[in-house]
């Protein structure tokens, strides 16, 4: 990932550097979790402009808003998320109809991991 590169001073010595060790920190190495998953009991939505929504915010959020969210639930109807951010995003059901089971969600931090 561009940017996460640091570097570390490991000690000086009247003015000499004694070593100089350079990183470049993935999300995993900085304590960053690369995957979240959760899930909502239909009661927990409310209704926006005639439409049940619920928004999801992360304890932790990713790096940046570069992830994948999937959404998998019992109530049957044409789910989209919206207003995605690094904290977190919008679960919109499309529908003011009352919501009967759960969604379960999963967000991914998008790339390859090793």
């Amino acid at each position: 990932m561009p940017g996460n590169d640091v570097k570390v001073i490991i000690g000086e010595l009247n003015g000499e550097l004694l070593e100089l060790c350079e990183y470049d920190l993935q999300p995993d190495d900085i304590g960053v979790s690369r995957t979240k998953a959760g899930t909502v009991p239909g009661g927990s939505f409310t209704t926006i402009s005639g439409k049940k929504i619920f928004d999801v915010l992360f304890t932790a959020p990713f790096i940046d808003d570069s992830y994948s969210i999937s959404l998998v639930a019992s109530d049957q109807r044409i789910w989209h998320y919206e207003s995605k951010s690094n904290t977190g995003f919008r679960i919109n059901s499309q529908s003011n109809a009352p919501l009967s089971g759960e969604i379960s969600w999963q967000a991914i931090a998008n790339g390859e991991s090793t």
